[in-house]
């Protein structure tokens, strides 16, 4: 009997707690509004897992995790060519778009319309790079693909040295739990009055950055594993498409500065994300003054890129722009030594190349902002604008 009273006793205590629990959050909701929606917390795919499960004549790929799209068959079906379309979040997830609305299932359609019945796999996943997307390949080419396009590089210089983030399973299980609580405002009410939100600075902090050799040594390794995956391709009597990676260059956003002795503080304005650089605060003059006294700076020369091109000088803003890139201290976008090296091995395999960065030359950068919702991922429009590029090629490859 006495156990079951302390049972008892124990089982009102934690109604009473979890009641009480309710009470505040529902008065906490009612006082603060609600909870803004919690973070997703993402791993890089580990190699060694399963990449591909099948069952019941179907595939699916596992390793694609919570941004799955959805089963296909292990054989294609008769008269319906396979195109596989690998690559990172650019392809896949990363722009918070449903999986109907980036550019592999809009090469779906567009291919129907122009009269050619494809199945086109969106085989992408957030955090992938070239050494991942090298390991994936062998396992998916058993599921005989008729042209496999890829589109990726912006990942491989900043996992290579920035990749700890995450790294430790104490680190990993940490976030994923805090971004668990995050759902609770009663959590949000306790963290903002323990750990209130420290002020943001008007201008972001000085980084470290990987050097010239790091970023070089990751362009090479690039390349290495492009090439292999491309080989492995045409091997399994597949047709390759290689694109190079375009990003957003017309706006210059950071958490991280480089030199801000050339670019005044008062240049940085506060975003949702970042810090934005308003290259028009400084005068033509004073942008051409930054960039040659400090050519690597990548603030400097981002404003005189911008200038450049607000005064129809196209080929000199782009040569600037893309410096601007490629001296970024968070190396998200995909450098010149990526996209060289993209070029490279369609040339000496005899891939086909689109070649997404030449085409933008006859085009303003600031033109071209509304085709991202950030540095690198596509929005809607640019979804929509890869598949109106990537159309006529793939065509021509699955009916030549």
């Amino acid at each position: 009997m006495k156990a079951r009273a302390r049972s008892l006793r124990l089982l009102f205590s934690l109604a009473i707690t979890a009641a009480v629990i309710a009470g505040a959050e529902f008065t906490l909701r009612a006082v603060r509004g609600p909870v803004p929606p919690p973070p997703l917390v993402r791993q890089m795919w580990d190699p060694t897992e399963t990449a591909f499960t099948e069952a019941d004549g179907m595939a699916s790929a596992a390793y694609q995790g919570r941004d799955f799209v959805a089963p296909f068959a292990i054989q294609p079906t008769p008269g319906r060519p396979r195109v596989m379309v690998f690559g990172e979040s650019s392809v896949r997830a990363g722009s918070n778009l449903p999986a109907a609305q980036e550019f592999p299932a809009l090469l779906e359609g567009r291919l129907g319309d122009a009269g050619v019945n494809a199945e086109v796999l969106n085989l992408g996943r957030i955090g992938l790079d070239s050494h991942a997307i090298r390991t994936l390949v062998p396992e998916a080419l058993r599921y005989h693909p008729a042209v496999v396009v890829y589109y990726y590089g912006h990942n491989d210089i900043g996992n290579a040295y920035f990749l700890a983030r995450y790294s430790s399973i104490s680190s990993a299980t940490t976030a994923h739990v805090r971004a668990w609580a995050q759902r609770f405002q009663a959590y949000a009410s306790l963290r903002d009055l323990v750990m209130p939100a420290p002020k943001a600075p008007d201008h972001p902090p000085i980084p470290v950055q990987p050097d010239e050799t790091q970023r070089a040594l990751a362009a090479a390794e690039f390349s290495a594993n492009l090439e292999i995956t491309v080989r492995a391709t045409q091997r399994a009597g597949a047709k390759v498409v290689l694109v190079t990676s375009i990003s957003r260059d017309g706006l210059y956003e950071s958490n991280t500065a480089v030199c801000p002795q050339q670019v005044p503080q008062g240049m940085w304005v506060v975003s949702r994300t970042g810090y934005v650089l308003h290259p028009q605060i400084m005068s033509r003059g004073e942008a051409d003054a930054a960039a040659d006294a400090a050519p690597d700076c990548p603030e400097a020369r981002f404003v005189r890129g911008w200038w450049r091109q607000a005064d129809g000088d196209l080929t000199g803003g782009w040569a600037d722009l893309r410096a601007a890139r490629d001296l970024d201290p968070v190396p998200i976008r995909a450098s010149e030594g990526i996209i060289a090296a993209t070029r490279a091995v369609a040339a000496h395999t005899g891939a086909t190349l689109v070649d997404l960065v030449a085409a933008e030359d006859g085009i303003k950068a600031e033109t071209m902002n509304d085709w991202f919702i950030d540095p690198v991922h596509p929005s809607a429009t640019g979804h929509r604008e890869l598949a109106d590029v990537l159309m006529p090629t793939v065509r021509a490859l699955l009916t030549e």
